[in-house]
């Protein structure tokens, strides 16, 4: 896209409104759970090599999955943010 070009087109709106309702309808809440799933499995309730190895992956996995949840987070506002200035700047759908 070449320098000074401002837009926003009918396309990128609903792509920007369905990405913020994905994140809005459940995203957030599902991950959130699956971390909790993961945290509460522990040597009496899971074990065995396949358990270690999970236990052994888990830390950095729910890191993973945390800085998702921030990310994401933080991206649906950016890009609802940026949608609204280059609205508000004139770049409205072509």
């Amino acid at each position: 896209m070449g320098q000074g070009v401002v837009k926003s087109t009918a396309e990128a709106i609903t792509a920007i409104t369905n990405m913020k309702n994905t994140i809005n309808g459940g995203l957030l809440e599902n991950i959130t759970s699956f971390i909790a799933y993961g945290d509460s499995l522990n040597a009496d309730n899971f074990a065995g090599a396949k358990a270690d190895e999970f236990y052994s992956e888990w830390p950095q996995t729910k890191t993973a999955l945390n800085t998702a949840v921030e990310r994401l987070n933080e991206m649906s506002n950016d890009v609802l943010t940026v949608n609204t200035n280059i609205q508000g700047a004139g770049g409205n759908p072509v």
